[in-house]
């Protein structure tokens, strides 16, 4: 069943990169280097890749605030069929993160820092979503992730 799993379905698990003291995330990795948000990082070869930077907090998701929905859920903008990297942890208590019809799926444990990558293949609104109780306000806790279209990704 795993190897079908990863193999046939594309089911990834998170790679925890660390383990730090989830009051004191911004001073560690990418949370203190890049900070939460969208970030175009370069690699050693000199080509650019997209990476994401997320706290899970009662009840939200931190992705930097640049643009807010009619509930003031955040929303963030990645590219289609590019390579886009997720750093995400918990600050608080246990938390999920699933992204809707995509292979990110994380238990965040506080001060567990977990990585995945993935390429979206369509453009589209998706959702992020806590999917481990985590108290009363459990159920609004969500954001959203637009992809660009590729043509309209190279524009900019």
């Amino acid at each position: 069943a795993l190897v079908t799993g990863a193999v046939v379905y594309g089911v990834r698990l998170d790679d925890p990169t660390g383990i730090v003291n989830p009051r004191n995330l911004e001073q560690f990795g990418d949370f203190q280097t890049l900070g939460t948000g969208v970030h175009e990082v370069a690699r050693e070869d000199g080509s650019i890749y997209t990476k994401v930077v997320i706290i899970a907090q009662r009840w939200s998701f931190n992705a930097g605030g640049a643009e807010y929905d009619a509930n003031g859920k955040e929303i963030i903008h990645v590219p289609q069929d590019e390579p886009v990297t997720f750093v995400v942890s918990s600050q608080d208590i246990q938390h999920g993160f699933i992204i809707t019809e995509h292979n990110i799926n994380f238990q965040l444990l506080p001060g567990q820092i977990s990585q995945a990558t993935t390429t979206f293949k369509e453009s589209g609104e998706f959702k992020i979503i806590c999917h481990e109780y985590c108290g009363r306000e459990h159920q609004g806790m969500w954001m959203t992730v637009i992809v660009d279209p590729a043509d309209e990704a190279n524009q900019e």
